[in-house]
């Protein structure tokens, strides 16, 4: 019966996945014309996105941590993971692990796309040093600020030139520069760097001033910025190495108690109270790791 759930929940996360591929797929060929249309090298979907409200700011999300797609995609997806962990659950323990299961479905997909842009951003941070190098190069040699950035974007890999080429990209349509770097600190939300750039930008977009004296400090601050974050990182080196090792060992704990003793591991299944049990120290494992985590990143 476990394999036949296992099969079901595969099969239909397999229609869905395939559907959504399929309109994808539509889309992006409708998208590839206008670009050839238009004369534009990066895809338009972020520039012709017509969402508003909640959906506008989860295609951000997405857009931020480099994941194609749309909400209603990356939804139906969450409801897949959840069915399969459903069922599974229903079949192994009963109602509160399929309850459970469930839950814990659309849970991953969250986790996975906040660890996406997690990492995404932090690329983007490391590159935007060399990004700006390269605009006070075309700053000096007296291009303008649209042509700097798409001269960076050029040169610079993704994620960061991806970023930089929107921008870019924004503004040949039509699109204020400061509207542009506005949008792109709120896909970007959590960068320092890019905050800290797109302020200096448009104050002195507004105010006026000498743009390359103030791009020469912020790539200064940036570069003391980085090589705090890797003095601390190197100072942390062994807590972060005992927190890992610290958050692992429940979990090590209960999967060699499973292996040497099944009828252990049932009683937290089963029985009420070892349910009770088993979702305290769940949830106080939970708590102890997200404890541990914000300790050792004291510049969050």
């Amino acid at each position: 019966m476990l394999l036949y759930a296992i099969v079901a929940g595969a099969l239909v996360f397999s229609i869905v996945e395939a559907a959504y591929q399929w309109t994808r797929v539509r889309r992006e060929r409708v998208e590839a014309r206008l670009r050839r249309r238009v004369g534009l090298a990066e895809p338009l979907r972020p520039l012709l996105r017509s969402q508003t409200g909640w959906t506008a700011r989860a295609a951000d999300r997405l857009d931020s941590a480099g994941l194609k797609g749309t909400p209603a995609g990356w939804i139906g997806r969450a409801i897949a993971v959840a069915l399969v962990l459903g069922a599974v659950g229903q079949l192994v323990s009963g109602p509160v692990a399929a309850a459970l299961g469930a839950l814990g479905g659309p849970a991953l997909v969250l986790l996975w796309i906040a660890r996406k842009r997690r990492l995404r951003v932090d690329r983007v941070n490391a590159q935007l040093p060399h990004a700006l190098e390269l605009m006070l190069l075309g700053l000096r040699a007296g291009h303008a600020l649209p042509r700097a950035v798409e001269l960076a974007a050029e040169e610079v890999a993704a994620p960061a030139g991806t970023e930089l080429r929107r921008v870019a990209d924004e503004h040949a349509l039509g699109r204020p520069l400061e509207q542009a770097f506005s949008a792109l600190a709120r896909r970007l939300e959590g960068s320092d760097a890019v905050r800290t750039l797109v302020t200096g930008v448009l104050v002195l977009r507004q105010t006026g001033g000498n743009l390359i004296e103030v791009i020469e400090r912020i790539l200064d601050t940036l570069q003391s910025q980085e090589q705090y974050r890797i003095k601390l990182r190197s100072l942390t080196a062994e807590s972060r190495s005992s927190g890992f090792i610290l958050s692992i060992l429940p979990l090590a704990f209960g999967i060699l108690a499973a292996l040497a003793d099944p009828s252990y591991m049932r009683l937290f299944v089963r029985e009420p109270s070892g349910r009770t049990l088993g979702l305290a120290a769940i949830v106080m494992w939970i708590v102890g790791v997200v404890w541990m985590r914000r300790m050792l990143r004291p510049e969050a």
